[in-house]
């Protein structure tokens, strides 16, 4: 060390330096990201010093001040070794793509190095669907060589957290900072399953909604784990970023190791949340939503909306047809009422209630088995001559689709990908695709089809009503309950997905049992009339009429969570908490 004009003590150039060399290893892809690395490295060597401090250093030492780089900081791919190229023909790697992989053998480029004491990153953030569109070769080899590339759809920073561990000395610690969506999400699972079983994790600090990145918005966390195993875990729950910053152990928590498993990560730190959270997660009579839905389907693509959705429609029931603007021939045309179908936005959709949407989507589809077929030419030209006669004339900007992918084609008036109808055009309940409460509407006809949001069918051996579905998912038990589960966003919304749908656990009624039959049948009732009040209210004439309906929400409401939590079997303190 040597002391400053100023009188401060600092470590020699010569000191930095070693510790530099001797401490400090990277590898990138990126060449350019490498050189910025080691310049910024040879910058922190030299900050804080004189060129005086400097020249005197290095007539004691007689050393170059900035070290030379090469053997610490590298280019090469983190995830790829020279094992990619076993068993394959080298004639079909040029150089230049060779180039482009640049696998990297950790043990050979990093000799004498057992293993890191520690490792930090900010690993990319990319999906592997669109590794798999210009690196299909890599993604076999990802597949092939770790465990959380097992699922068929991944985020890539999964990889580089397994990596991570693997090159941890038996008692190094790592640090990443990534999404938090591998939380919950289906692909986390392998990645959760790891770190769980191991007994990895060290501490978590969960950014919520917070926006750590300036100009992107990305829902992250502070993942530190261990190569050994731990007994217990930190946790922090980042509410507001400034606050953390500012003090940054405050609301951390401690937790026991087996808290977590391959299952969703829920950490819930006040103490009678939780309790309520557990009971309900075990709760006896109770099974997974997941194993009474037949399907959830997201909204349909037409490939061109000017043709098949109209705008500002009016309905003739009498003549069973619908009238509306057409974007593609800009005036009003009249179709066939069947193939018609009210088309929302799954913003629409709140708790009990579906907004109407004043436009329409022509379906040229019929459902069978579970299934969707396309309507034969013949029985569109017979059955629904209006519809059939509008789609010809616009069969021209149809045909030209996707380059023509359907042209010449019998089926040239239906949808490039005509997913999720068999959902569409069944009794479901309607879900948007985020929300800050409980919105759960409910389509018993079929008649809605959605542009976002999702579609929630039930299987046919399923006892329980739709309608009681509805009112236990619009509870504030499950609303609690999916809000554990969920991903949180900006403004305190959370989504509604697959994964965070999946758990909710459904109470199955004895049907056996006058009682539980009863009050199944009672919040069917219920749900109905709430579903028709709400409707009075946004149909209302007068001020009268609309305070009624309200009143009549009101009281509905009250009547549908008391009957749910009796379901439930809530204590007065758990009803206390949700404020039923």
């Amino acid at each position: 060390m040597h002391q400053t004009s100023a009188g401060e003590w600092r470590l020699t150039t010569t000191e930095r330096r070693a510790i530099l060399l001797n401490n400090i290893y990277g590898v990138d892809l990126d060449p350019q990201a490498v050189e910025v690395t080691k310049l910024s490295l040879l910058l922190k060597v030299l900050e804080g010093e004189s060129e005086e401090a400097i020249n005197a250093q290095l007539k004691m030492f007689h050393e170059r001040a900035l070290p030379d780089l090469a053997d610490n900081i590298k280019c090469g791919n983190s995830l790829i070794e020279g094992s990619f190229y076993d068993g394959k023909e080298m004639a079909l790697f040029p150089e230049e793509k060779q180039v482009r992989i640049n696998a990297f053998d950790w043990s050979s480029e990093f000799k004498g190095i057992s293993g890191f004491d520690a490792v930090i990153g900010n690993p990319p953030y990319i999906r592997i669907q669109e590794m798999q569109k210009r690196n299909p070769e890599e993604v076999e080899y990802f597949k092939e060589q770790y465990q959380t590339g097992s699922m068929g759809s991944y985020d890539i920073y999964v990889l580089f957290v397994e990596k991570a561990l693997d090159l941890l000395h038996e008692k190094g610690r790592m640090g990443f900072i990534l999404p938090n969506k591998f939380f919950t999400a289906k692909y986390g699972r392998a990645l959760r399953g790891m770190i769980t079983q191991g007994r990895h994790l060290f501490e978590l600090v969960d950014f919520t909604d917070q926006q750590v990145f300036k100009d992107a918005t990305t829902y992250t966390t502070l993942l530190f784990m261990s190569k050994n195993r731990n007994t217990k875990f930190y946790h922090t729950e980042v509410k507001e970023l400034h606050t953390w910053r500012l003090e940054p152990g405050a609301g951390r928590k401690q937790f026991p190791a087996n808290t977590l498993s391959s299952d969703l990560w829920v950490v819930v730190h006040d103490d009678k949340e939780r309790a309520l959270y557990e009971r309900l997660k075990g709760l006896r009579g109770t099974k997974p939503l997941s194993s009474i839905i037949q399907n959830i389907g997201q909204g349909i693509r037409t490939s061109r909306n000017q043709v098949y959705v109209l705008h500002d429609v009016t309905e003739h029931p009498t003549e069973a047809t619908v009238e509306g603007h057409s974007v593609e021939l800009d005036k009003r045309v009249t179709v066939n009422l069947p193939l018609a179908k009210r088309f929302l936005d799954g913003k629409a959709a709140k708790a009990y209630s579906l907004s109407a949407p004043g436009q329409a989507v022509i379906v040229p589809y019929t459902v069978a088995q579970g299934k969707a077929y396309i309507i034969e030419e013949a029985t569109m030209r017979k059955i629904y001559k209006k519809t059939f006669d509008y789609l010809t004339k616009c069969k021209e900007p149809l045909e030209d689709r996707e380059r023509g992918r359907l042209r010449g084609k019998p089926n040239w008036y239906g949808y490039i990908y005509p997913k999720n109808l068999e959902v569409m055009t069944s009794p479901k309940l309607v879900v948007p695709d985020t929300a800050n409460s409980a919105a759960v509407a409910i389509d018993d006809q079929g008649q809605y089809v959605l542009t976002s949001g999702w579609g929630i069918t039930l299987k046919e051996t399923t006892k329980v009503s739709l309608w009681y579905v509805m009112a236990l998912l619009n509870s504030p038990i499950l609303d609690f309950f999916w809000r554990k589960v969920s991903t949180r966003f900006q403004g305190g919304y959370y989504r509604y997905f697959h994964e965070n749908l999946n758990p909710i656990p459904i109470y199955c009624v004895n049907f056996r049992d006058t009682g539980e039959k009863a009050i199944h049948d009672a919040i069917v009732a219920d749900a109905k009339a709430l579903v028709e009040a709400y409707e009075t209210s946004k149909t209302a004439t007068t001020g009268q009429i609309r305070t009624n309906a309200q009143r009549a929400i009101t009281r509905l409401t009250q009547k549908i969570n008391k009957k749910v939590a009796d379901l439930y079997g809530l204590t007065i303190e758990e009803r206390t908490l949700l404020g039923i």
